[in-house]
């Protein structure tokens, strides 16, 4: 049972705190930043996957790590949250690789905020000392929630300057063609990710062939998830000129998700592509199946 001074039960050497499903919504977020991160200088690992934060806890969340300083953190996962654009840019500001201040428009918060419902670590009377804070995640997991285009290219402008991220998991958030544009664009600069997926946005052949120019100025991403994306055939084939043995072509047949596939193969920048489901006509594919990964 939880402590009466803790409601969360969190020792001072804990290192992973994993709150599942306890719908804390912003309010719960707030006792958490005022219990735990405050003062908690060991957690390497946040997991608040499905606990309503929506855009208020995540602005907060961020802004404590921030105010930390000193936290080793190495994986957040922020699933299932309805967290939008403003909690993306919050989310955002955390990545940068040189040390920044707290972006002044987390002050901007709708009236929650204004009306005391809501601590923002930094924005108490008398707190003026600068944070320390310097990002060390690695495992950024976004997963299910509203980030959409705007959200996205917010997020990327923290994610071009990273240096340690590398996992970054972004499947639905409503992305289109202009989001997978921002993400090509910040691979142009970033050095360190390796593994990106966003599966279940409809991004279509626009965006597939945005992020195909961008990729061959990237040389570190080597897995890219693009499960139910509607890139269709022409996506595809921009795709398939990232396959390392360009010798090997692409050649779709049929499977029993009643789509088409691309011969399987290694790939240099890419070196898993999964595509599936209705409206997918072809697929750049160097992995498992779609079939294998998902029902």
């Amino acid at each position: 049972m939880p402590s009466p001074d803790n409601e969360f039960d969190v020792g001072s050497e804990t290192k992973t705190l994993s709150l599942w499903g306890k719908h804390l919504g912003p309010a719960g977020c707030d006792r958490l930043i005022k219990e735990v991160l405050f003062s908690h200088r060991c957690l390497t690992s946040i997991e608040l996957d499905w606990n309503g934060l929506e855009d208020l806890g995540a602005c907060a969340l961020a802004a404590a790590i921030k105010e930390n300083g000193a936290l080793p953190l190495v994986t957040l996962s922020l699933v299932g949250n309805s967290i939008g654009a403003l909690g993306a840019k919050a989310v955002g500001d955390l990545l940068p690789g040189p040390p920044q201040a707290a972006s002044g428009n987390l002050t901007a918060l709708p009236g929650a905020l204004d009306a005391g419902r809501l601590s923002l670590p930094g924005t108490e009377a008398g707190s003026s000392s600068p944070s320390s804070y310097v990002c060390l995640i690695r495992d950024l997991n976004l997963e299910c929630n509203v980030v959409a285009d705007e959200g996205v290219t917010a997020l990327c402008d923290g994610l071009s300057t990273n240096t340690s991220v590398t996992m970054l998991a972004l499947g639905r958030n409503s992305l289109t063609a202009a989001g997978a544009t921002s993400l090509g664009t910040m691979l142009q600069t970033n050095s360190t990710i390796s593994s990106l997926s966003f599966e279940h946005n409809t991004i279509g052949p626009d965006g597939a062939s945005a992020l195909s120019s961008s990729l061959k100025k990237n040389s570190t991403l080597t897995k890219l998830n693009l499960w139910q994306t509607g890139i269709m055939a022409e996506g595809a084939r921009s795709l398939a000129g990232l396959l390392l043995n360009p010798a090997e072509p692409v050649k779709p047949h049929h499977h029993s998700g009643g789509g088409a596939r691309a011969r399987s193969g290694s790939l240099d920048v890419v070196q898993c592509v999964e595509v599936s489901g209705q409206g997918d006509t072809g697929a750049a594919h160097g992995g498992e199946t779609g079939n294998d990964r998902r029902s």
